[in-house]
């Protein structure tokens, strides 16, 4: 089995974009998942993340667009638990960041 040298998580299993198209989510909890999962295994700091997440909106998101982003992943994260995934985040040294991550599923 084969694993991510920076968080040691599996790399088997199946891609994210793959295991949660079918997550019922609105359009911009869509974007969210879109932009880690084609990260997927790496993280993505806050500010990059708000940049990705925004790009298409013409005022540039909100503006406080991270804090923004903090909800909303904790409202993802109640959805991804019952399909086996979560939003984990961290601002710790070479971890920080946001990324998808593998859990067991309740």
């Amino acid at each position: 089995m084969s694993t991510c040298p920076c968080c040691g998580q599996s790399l088997e299993g199946g891609a994210p974009a793959k295991a949660l198209e079918f997550v019922p989510l609105s359009p911009r909890k869509r974007r969210v998942i879109e932009v880690l999962a084609k990260a997927h295994p790496r993280r993505i700091p806050i500010h990059d993340l708000s940049d990705l997440v925004y790009s298409d909106d013409p005022n540039g998101g909100p503006d406080d667009a991270p804090a923004v982003l903090r909800t909303t992943i904790c409202h993802i994260n109640r959805t991804l638990a019952a399909y086996g995934w979560r939003i984990s985040g961290s601002r710790k040294g070479m971890r920080n960041g946001y990324g998808l991550m593998r859990v067991d599923a309740k």
